[in-house]
């Protein structure tokens, strides 16, 4: 496995209840802010919003 990165299996009731979070949250909360409340990367939150836009 030299290089690979292992990817973590998320559940995705648990990604929409990070995306209802971040769009709940409307005060303007950084993704990091949010990210770390829930214990992921900023990035990855960032990546699963992108996701479930419209």
């Amino acid at each position: 496995m030299s290089g690979e990165v292992a990817k973590c299996q998320v559940p995705d009731e648990f990604r929409g209840d990070a995306v209802a979070l971040d769009r709940a949250s409307g005060d303007g909360r950084a993704f990091m802010a949010v990210a770390k409340e829930i214990e992921v990367n900023h990035e990855t939150l960032r990546n699963w919003v992108r996701a479930a836009e419209p």
